[in-house]
């Protein structure tokens, strides 16, 4: 999981001629993203904001970097990325259902990578729990972010204090995942009580409108 989180920075620095800086601290790096990973496990919910913004600048300035990259100057590219960058930033953390689908797209595709290496199944594991976020932005990201952070701290965690045992590591994401999903959601119980409630008037509304809809061809 570690490797998926790096992969993005890593690209982000590449496309600014950059990634000699960044070789530096790779150690320092993995460190902070195993904090990251023990934040995210119990505090996922209280962050995502914050978290899901960064993600989408850094997905922004990526991207434009590829985009204007060949043809543009590197004086261009920084400016148009940290236009683009900030205003998907701010997008990210001011709308919930766009948030959370940054932030929640970018762990599938990050726990794709562990099973697969197939490009299109990756793809097809953001875009799936990236769809769910919509619908159910707090409980998906809740659950996304405790089992992220349990993975990541199960495996490269695990690995750095010398846990080799499989039967043990899958011992500690379990336990982690079900101990982050608890805390998270004992601690954020109001909004989603809010969410199922919306859910729930939503799906209600719905259900009135297929009803009181007349029949084509009835009297």
């Amino acid at each position: 999981m570690i490797n998926a989180l790096y992969a993005l920075i890593q690209k982000f620095f590449s496309e600014m001629n950059m990634a000699d800086s960044l070789t530096r601290f790779v150690a320092l790096l993995s460190g902070s993203i195993l904090v990251v990973a023990i934040i995210s496990c119990l505090l996922g919910y209280k962050l995502f904001r914050f978290v899901s913004g960064v993600i989408a600048f850094f997905l922004t300035a990526i991207g434009i970097s590829l985009l204007l990259g060949p043809t543009a100057s590197r004086a261009v590219v920084v400016t148009a990325f940290i236009i683009f960058g900030l205003l998907a930033a701010f997008l990210a953390y001011q709308w919930t259902e766009f948030g959370a689908f940054i932030l929640c797209a970018s762990i599938g595709f990050g726990m794709a990578t562990l099973i697969t290496d197939i490009l299109w199944l990756q793809l097809l594991s953001a875009a799936l729990l990236g769809a769910i976020s919509i619908r159910f932005p707090i409980s998906c990201t809740i659950m996304a972010t405790a089992i992220w952070g349990a993975i990541t701290l199960g495996t490269d965690g695990a690995e750095l204090v010398g846990i080799d045992p499989i039967h043990f590591r899958i011992m500690i994401i379990v336990g982690l995942s079900f101990l982050g999903i608890a805390v998270q959601y004992f601690t954020n119980k109001e909004p989603i009580r809010e969410e199922l409630t919306f859910n729930k008037k939503k799906t209600k509304k719905s259900n009135s409108t297929i009803i009181d809809t007349p029949e084509k061809g009835g009297s």
